[in-house]
């Protein structure tokens, strides 16, 4: 039997940052993972300046900003005409960079490691063998069951004073503490993604945003040695279109996604808590489900230093309700098939919110706010030249 102050379920990089915590506190940590090598692809791609700034303590961001690349400004696009573009302050510390999760996360597990943490690998938790519903406020030691991966029969016991469950949206910890997971899946909401390797970037910013009568999408540097671009449209055509711009040398990983939008009852009891994906899911739209897995990860270490765990509770859930609710709105939007017309300013208003979300409160709100401006004026002309043709047409 193996005995060890906090055990984490999951070595992404929610599970990684409050491992890292911990032991910036003093505490032995074991993080569990069931999966024996990384999954070869990254769901997430930024990380916001507010995961920046929490992680500069802990020695994380220096590391992340020498490896990614700076968000430099985003570039509006409707019906295929480049309406504006804002240029962001690339110099300013804590500016959100783009970075594959896969990146991420070894530049978070190599500061656990360097550490002196512990990690094993191909190690499961089920909530059949470990049913934590009766778990109170007692704080009594628990006596965890895992279950080695290649040898399922093969038990190992691990003795703990506090269990942490950052292992995702189907989180066998909260199914073990039987809290209801409530919410939606929305099958219509379908992206379709692809990160293509090219021969070059030919636009002004990193990230390219496109809307269209029926469909939109956007467009992301994500990698630059390799050159990689990220590829997310609301339809199969748009994403085919938006490849089509592109000098494509091959496809590095191409899936489809369809949203679900979920938030814990509860974040967990006594010495059992859960963060991350395992309390809350909402669709990639927005990159904020890796960063708020991380801001999770701080608020929950700085609990196990006061004890206040309700606190923990009483801040990050309403937060994760508000992105979740904003998230679905965000997307519900961009996937509309009305004309953009009709949608363009509601539009406006949600990136603005969003980049206030993504960027901090120093991002460029002048540039940003003349890029919105002339694409609302744009889209006017445009409409309004439609109609002077269908005049003179009838005429």
């Amino acid at each position: 039997m193996r005995e060890v102050d906090c055990l984490i379920i999951g070595a992404g990089p929610t599970g990684l940052t409050l491992g890292i915590g911990l032991l910036r506190l003093g505490r032995t940590v074991l993080i569990v993972e069931k999966h024996t090598a990384g999954l070869g692809f990254s769901k997430a791609i930024l990380v916001s300046s507010d995961s920046l700034q929490a992680l500069t303590d802990y020695g994380v961001a220096k590391k992340i900003q020498l490896a990614g690349i700076p968000l430099d400004g985003l570039s509006f696009f409707v019906d295929e005409q480049l309406t504006s573009c804002a240029q962001f302050d690339t110099v300013k510390p804590n500016h959100p960079f783009i970075l594959p999760q896969e990146a991420t996360e070894k530049c978070l597990k190599d500061s656990y490691l360097d550490l002196g943490g512990d990690i094993c690998l191909g190690m499961s938790f089920s909530s059949e063998a470990n049913v934590l519903d009766s778990v109170g406020s007692s704080h009594e030691a628990l006596f965890i069951q895992l279950h080695q991966k290649d040898s399922p029969d093969s038990v190992t016991t691990v003795k703990c004073n506090y269990l942490f469950g950052c292992d995702g949206m189907h989180s066998s910890v909260r199914k073990s503490l039987n809290i209801a997971y409530p919410g939606r899946a929305v099958p219509e909401q379908v992206n379709f993604i692809f990160d293509v390797e090219v021969e070059c970037w030919p636009f002004d910013t990193l990230l390219t945003m496109w809307f269209a009568s029926t469909d939109s999408g956007i467009m992301m540097k994500i990698s630059a040695d390799p050159l990689v671009v990220r590829i997310v449209g609301t339809t199969e055509a748009s994403a085919q279109r938006l490849l089509q711009k592109l000098r494509v040398k091959k496809v590095v990983w191409e899936s489809t996604y369809f949203s679900n939008y979920r938030l814990a009852e509860s974040y967990g009891r006594g010495n059992v808590w859960l963060a991350g994906d395992a309390c809350h899911v909402h669709s990639p739209l927005g990159g904020r489900g890796m960063n708020t897995g991380i801001a999770d990860a701080i608020a929950l270490t700085h609990a196990v230093q006061t004890g206040d765990f309700a606190a923990y509770e009483a801040t990050r859930r309403p937060a994760a309700q508000s992105w979740v609710n904003f998230n679905y709105i965000l997307s519900v939007v961009s996937m509309s098939q009305a004309r953009i017309f009709h949608v363009v300013r509601f539009i406006v208003s949600l990136i603005m919110r969003l980049l206030a979300w993504i960027m901090g409160p120093n991002f460029a709100v002048v540039a940003f706010q003349k890029m919105t401006t002339s694409v609302v004026q744009r889209k006017i002309e445009t409409e309004q030249e439609k109609v002077l043709r269908r005049d003179r047409r009838s005429e």
